[in-house]
């Protein structure tokens, strides 16, 4: 019932075509109610969580992809889209990296940089994804300039991100690559968090956590920021308002998803809902 006034509510308002026809199967009704699986993974990390898994990481390439997951919205796949040289699509020359730190040193005062993520190394881009500008923070583009000056190993590839294993030294990482550094901090953190070596007021990290994970975190602040200063007052931000409708193009362009096709309202909709439990972990980390 829930789930087809979510629908009807996502029609009413033209974000789909038609909403479909929802039910559950007879076959299916006594599984259905025996299904009392809850998750409890919370679909946010707050900033606190997030510099400890940042610390965690063994090397500066690691801090980045996942730094790029929650200060970017990066896909794990999606770091491979960083390049390094200029690139020309539809005849429009865009700057790669090496010509944003050039941007960088010449204009001290500029905060943030844009950066654009091609189509080809978009995950999805066969239904729902889209091309992005991604607005790099100065902070985050002087450590990619850091790790290529310092830690980069010597190649030809166009890739920011290279493999420093011995058996593909010097290639481009793999698509899971990000996901395997977040594993593998994560359980840092869960032992940590176990042996008590972490503050208390800091949000314990779920072992059901994933590398996407960073994404949605980022998604959910990207909405949280822009319905604030658009004007609205957080109480009434899962309320469907103008100002509502404004922020949703603005986090749909921003997290590169179409504003078009089945599907699409509701993977945007996951930050709204996502600002509650935002709320309630930060607060949780304030009163402890």
């Amino acid at each position: 019932v829930a789930l087809t006034y979510y629908y009807n509510f996502l029609q009413h308002y033209g974000f789909i075509e038609k909403a479909p026809r929802i039910f559950i199967r007879p076959r299916l009704r006594i599984a259905a109610k025996q299904n009392a699986k809850i998750s409890t993974c919370p679909k946010y990390l707050t900033p606190k969580l997030r510099n400890l898994l940042y610390k965690q990481a063994d090397s500066l390439r690691d801090e980045i992809l996942l730094r790029t997951g929650a200060e970017l919205g990066l896909r794990s796949s999606e770091n491979l889209g960083l390049r390094l040289s200029d690139q020309t699509i539809n005849r429009t020359v865009y700057p790669g990296l090496l010509s944003l730190f050039g941007d960088m040193e010449a204009e001290p005062g500029k905060e943030s940089f844009d950066y654009y993520l091609s189509f080809a190394f978009v995950k999805g881009a066969e239904s729902y994804g889209v091309s992005r500008v991604l607005k790099i923070h100065r902070s985050l583009l002087a450590k990619m300039k850091r790790y290529y000056d310092h830690n980069r190993p010597e190649s030809k590839e166009e890739c920011l991100f290279l493999n420093e294993s011995h058996n593909a030294f010097g290639e481009a990482i793999s698509k899971s690559k990000g996901t395997a550094v977040f594993r593998y901090v994560k359980e840092k953190v869960l032992q940590l968090q176990a042996d008590g070596l972490v503050e208390g007021d800091i949000q314990k990290i779920h072992p059901e956590h994933r590398y996407h994970i960073l994404r949605h975190s980022f998604g959910t602040d990207l909405w949280y920021d822009t319905f604030t200063e658009l004007g609205g007052k957080p109480a009434s931000i899962n309320k469907m308002t103008d100002i509502n409708l404004n922020v949703w193009d603005v986090v749909s362009e921003r997290m590169g998803h179409s504003k078009t096709g089945q599907g699409v309202s509701t993977v945007t909709r996951g930050y709204v809902q996502s600002c509650d439990i935002r709320q309630q972990l930060l607060n949780d980390e304030e009163c402890a």
